[in-house]
Formats: C-alpha cells, structure tokens, sequence
C-alpha cells in the first residue's frame, strides 16, 4: 500500500462554506483510518496545518464533508487543503463550494 495525495487550492469569486473529498478504490483496499486531512487555514476553531479528518461527516460512497462554521470569503487569498489516505490504487476529489 502507498499513500494517495491530492492538493486544493481554493480562491475565487463565491465564498466556500464546505470542503468535500470523494474516495473511490475499485475495491482494491483503502485504509480509511490513514486518512489526513490538513489546510493552511483556521478551519472551525482548528490551527492551520492541523488535522481535520476527525471533523468529517462521512457521507454515503466515499464521501466527507467539513461544513465550515463561517464561510471562506468570495477573493484572491489562496487557501489550500491538502488530503492523504493510504490504499492500493485510489481515486480522489477534493472540492470546496457552496
């Protein structure tokens, strides 16, 4: 097994009020308590660079979701979320939107 990594780097024109990762293996094996995710923000009371994945809400086929207590504002400030899981062969989304 090896680690998966994925980066987001997040600015734009809407504000964000959730961050959204998509995890898909094709059944070749995810170990889900391997799952790291991390943003140079404070992210619901959280420090920067700290671990997010215990805030998750695991939503159905794969999905977790942060909401966000106050919503990233609509401008240029580049924030990046950085999300890791340890599998086989893995597939990974990493949004944030509203």
């Amino acid at each position: 097994m090896g680690f998966t990594t994925i980066s987001l780097g997040i600015s734009g024109r809407q504000p964000v009020d959730k961050i959204v990762l998509s995890v898909a293996d094709a059944n070749s094996g995810i170990d889900l308590a391997s799952l790291s995710i991390k943003a140079n923000l404070i992210v619901n009371g959280h420090a920067a660079d700290t671990e997010l994945s215990g805030v998750t809400t695991p939503i159905p086929d794969g999905i977790y979701q942060i909401n966000l207590n106050q919503p990233l504002p609509a401008d240029a400030t580049e924030r990046h979320i950085l999300a890791e899981i340890s599998a086989y062969l893995v597939h990974m989304w990493l949004t944030g939107y509203n």
